[in-house]
């Protein structure tokens, strides 16, 4: 078993943000477009993000996250780095009472700009907070 370090975890993480930009955007264009007429008589378009789409996207991540950690141990940006996360006692998948409580760590790891992350470039056993918080690790699956 091989602990996975901080710029593969990185790279994982980054696949998964990139899922949830396009889907944020493609929502904001659909929810959030607003006409303005300026002086002039000219139309501009603005295209924002809302309340609404927020709410949903983070619904959207909270699914996608603690649904693919308990069933696969893996997001998608993970599976195709070649990491997953484990549960830090048996190895096994995390439990989704688990997986929720990391996606909890997540949330609180990104508002702490971002210390919650960076602190696996500087953990022994390369924890993030997320990972101390619901006891898990992540490791190379190939």
């Amino acid at each position: 078993m091989v602990l996975a370090g901080f710029w593969i975890r990185l790279a994982g993480f980054f696949v998964d943000w990139l899922l949830f930009f396009a889907i944020s955007f493609g929502l904001s264009l659909i929810w959030s477009t607003r006409q303005v007429t300026v002086v002039g008589g000219s139309t501009v378009v603005f295209h924002g993000s809302t309340a609404a789409v927020d709410l949903v996207v983070l619904v959207l991540e909270i699914v996608y996250f603690t649904w693919l950690w308990s069933s696969w141990g893996a997001s998608l940006g993970q599976q195709l780095v070649g990491v997953k996360v484990i549960d830090a006692s048996t190895g096994d998948r995390p439990r989704l009472s688990q997986a929720l409580v990391r996606f909890v760590g997540y949330v609180i790891s990104a508002l702490c700009i971002l210390l919650g992350f960076i602190w696996v470039a500087f953990d022994g056993r390369k924890e993030g907070w997320m990972d101390k918080l619901a006891s898990t690790l992540v490791v190379r699956a190939r």
